[in-house]
């Protein structure tokens, strides 16, 4: 699986600025934008008063650990705009396989994204309220703690996240940072996106021949809301699911997927002439022309206004 690590223009030369690693930011999750992070209830409201006192003992504070979360996608225009600065910055992708193999310990899985909190089963907090036996209170403190970590409102689905909890002594503390210093051979490409600066693209290309890994560019296209990947030969991507995939047919001019086996998109393929007979029949530029366009439109204007009313 691969997992997407979206971050603004001018983190990725910090990212990389440790030879041989990319550096991850991690962060408590009561430090996350969401104010219902690790959040916990009872299925049920009819809990005794000594019952309620063992679920605050046992599950009224879930350990605060360095977390960092990913996207399962690199095409998700809002995580492009929100932690990407609209647009600008890159994705970072990684390999899962080679990244929990250099960290064997960490949680990591999808998160569950509900209408509802997961509550806790409140059976099973009176089964270890009873029992006192230590197997019941350590699954009852585990189901909880996936439940917190790995559980969102579904507001938040479109992120498509994927989060990974990991051990005090994984990260490395820098600037007030926390820092998951992962190997570079877990990096396999590194995504720009469509409005990044030159300056910015040009220090990205560098750094993938330097680390040898993938590049790719994401492009807004003009025919599908779905963006696609251009690499450094041009040829097209776009993500299946899983991973980017090529395209089997694209625009010779801008890369955009065809459906078909045309050799140029509707957009491209319109002639100088084509552009030259539009603009000879735009009605708006000849009223332009003989200074009349802005009368026609106040005036068309106060009729739309007429028939609306």
């Amino acid at each position: 699986m691969k997992l997407y690590k979206y971050i603004g223009p001018e983190i990725l030369s910090i990212a990389f600025s440790k030879e041989g690693y990319v550096g991850l930011k991690c962060s408590y999750p009561k430090d996350y934008n969401d104010p219902f992070e690790l959040f916990l209830t009872l299925d049920s409201y009819e809990a005794e008063a000594e019952i309620i006192a063992y679920y605050h003992e046992i599950l009224g504070e879930v350990p605060q650990l360095p977390t960092t979360c990913f996207s399962k996608r690199p095409d998700v225009i809002p995580m492009w705009a929100h932690y990407a600065h609209q647009s600008r910055g890159f994705v970072i992708e990684i390999d899962e396989s080679r990244m929990t193999k250099r960290f064997p310990d960490t949680s990591i899985d999808d998160v569950d994204y509900k209408d509802n909190p997961h509550a806790v089963e409140l059976e099973a907090v009176i089964l270890a309220y009873t029992t006192t036996k230590p197997r019941h209170t350590y699954l009852l403190q585990r189901a909880a703690f996936g439940n917190a970590y790995f559980t969102k409102s579904s507001c938040w689905s479109y992120e498509s996240e994927r989060r990974v909890i990991l051990k005090q002594s994984d990260v490395s503390t820098t600037d007030s940072n926390m820092i998951l210093y992962v190997p570079i051979d877990c990096v396999s490409s590194v995504i720009a996106a469509p409005f990044s600066i030159d300056e910015h693209v040009d220090y990205c290309k560098k750094l993938t021949e330097r680390i040898s890994c993938d590049y790719y560019e994401m492009k807004i296209g003009r025919s599908s809301i779905t963006p696609y990947f251009l690499n450094k030969e041009n040829d097209s991507f776009q993500f299946d699911g899983e991973k980017l995939d090529s395209v089997d047919n694209y625009c010779g001019k801008c890369g955009e997927p065809i459906i078909g086996e045309e050799e140029y998109c509707h957009w491209c393929s319109t002639s100088e002439d084509d552009k030259y007979d539009a603009a000879f029949r735009n009605p708006m530029k000849r009223l332009s022309k003989l200074g009349l366009l802005e009368g026609y439109l106040k005036g068309s204007a106060e009729i739309d206004k007429k028939c609306r009313t």
